[in-house]
């Protein structure tokens, strides 16, 4: 079940707990695929930013479900077609990867991401744009695109 005063959609649960009512937390919620973040739909940038627009909200607490962060990128819009063709694909993403980690670093609010388990990729790079990490134990950080460098 979902708290009271937490939406669930597109792979998010996100809001304002009642009885924490000045922290807007935003849970990565896929895992079904490790929670993989959709980049395309761009819902992660609006709450930020919506939470942000918010008087009553003091923090912005990021954290996934289970016991992984984000294995990052969701790549299975670029299987199923989802842009029509290969250069709609190339603005697509870049144009949501950008509003994605642009959404943290320009935060009025302070964010904070609680990162257990995996945090792979852009996940990662999104955690590192945080004004505070919490990482736990079990938290590992990888840049695969970094991998061959």
């Amino acid at each position: 079940d979902i708290p009271k005063g937490l939406k669930q959609e597109l792979g998010l649960i996100y809001g304002t707990r009642d009885t924490h009512p000045g922290i807007f937390e935003v849970k990565i919620h896929n895992p079904k695929k490790k929670n993989a973040l959709q980049f395309s739909r761009g819902l992660f940038a609006k709450v930020i930013n919506d939470a942000n627009q918010n008087e009553k909200v003091k923090i912005i607490l990021v954290y996934g479900s289970k016991d992984i962060f984000s294995a990052g990128n969701d790549l299975s819009i670029f299987l199923k077609g989802g842009f029509g063709d290969e250069e709609s694909a190339e603005r697509g993403v870049t144009k949501g990867v950008y509003n994605f980690v642009s959404c943290i670093t320009t935060s009025k609010k302070p964010t904070v991401f609680l990162v257990r388990g995996m945090a792979v990729g852009i996940s990662c790079t999104m955690a590192s744009n945080a004004d505070f990490i919490y990482a736990t134990p079990s938290a590992k950080f990888q840049t695969p695109f970094m991998a061959s460098f």
